[in-house]
């Protein structure tokens, strides 16, 4: 379907999930897909110079193709700031004769969603083995994401990006979280909700899981109206992004009728 909109090659990769089988799952299904990524450099031709790992819960709202115009250099890696609250961690051993392993990032914190990769530099900087071998050794509360802050190591290696290219719908969950978490200033901040080009569903509910939007934030529910409205577009899913809507649509008219007689039942009674 994809060639129809733009030519292109796709190609599937099979991972073997034995490399991860001692790991700690991770998301909604408690599986190891969340380590794929690490795997980055060697499942792509040694050719390829550069690549863009994006999360599945993700909206693209732009040309992709801006990205690969940003010259990445001698950096390894292109990304969005996570959470400030991130920047210092204590990763608890794994092995009983090892100490723990306190880590400084140095305000760098990245979020892996978005990752645009130079693959030469990823590769001789042995990024996959050095996260992996953390994670073998340590336990790690966001899993590969900490590993590979881990195993990019300094301020000097990353490109940071604005954060339109990466916005959190958890920078939309409350101001005073927001103040205490947001690694970018508000100006930037304030700029990229003019500009979002990559919305991140990263917070709960997920847009294929909720139901009703009246008490989001104004942005997140524009960008969870976009996602739904592209997602009935999508021809594998279709089907089940229909019964998806249908239901969201019967919900809605039962909880507006729950409420209606809830309202009458305390007029007849006096409350």
């Amino acid at each position: 379907a994809l060639n129809f909109i733009y030519p292109c090659r796709i190609e599937i990769h099979k991972i073997d999930n034995e490399i991860f089988k001692d790991f700690s799952t991770w998301g909604e299904n408690h599986n190891h897909t969340t380590y794929y990524r690490l795997l980055i450099g060697s499942i792509l031709p040694p050719k390829l110079r550069c690549c863009l790992y994006l999360d599945v819960d993700m909206l693209v709202c732009f040309d992709l193709r801006e990205l690969f115009a940003i010259n990445l250099k001698d950096k390894i890696v292109g990304v969005v700031l996570g959470s400030k609250y991130l920047n210092h961690q204590i990763l608890k051993s794994k092995l009983e004769n090892q100490a723990n392993l306190k880590l400084c990032f140095d305000d760098f914190y990245f979020n892996a969603g978005f990752l645009l990769i130079n693959l030469n530099q990823w590769r001789a900087e042995n990024i996959e083995n050095k996260a992996l071998n953390l994670i073998k050794n340590y336990r790690l509360p966001l899993c590969d994401q900490d590993a590979l802050n881990y195993a990019v190591a300094y301020k000097k290696n990353v490109l940071i990006l604005p954060c339109e290219y990466n916005f959190f719908s958890s920078f939309l969950s409350s101001s005073t979280l927001l103040e205490k978490s947001l690694s970018y200033t508000k100006q930037e901040f304030y700029k990229a909700c003019q500009n979002i080009k990559i919305f991140h569903y990263n917070a709960k509910p997920k847009p294929w899981n909720e139901i009703s939007l009246s008490k989001e934030h104004p942005i997140r529910q524009k960008y969870v109206k976009i996602w739904r409205q592209m997602a009935l577009k999508t021809p594998i899913f279709k089907k089940e992004f229909k019964h998806f809507s249908r239901f969201h649509k019967i919900k809605k008219f039962i909880l507006k009728k729950i409420n209606f007689y809830s309202k009458l039942l305390f007029k007849t009674q006096g409350v």
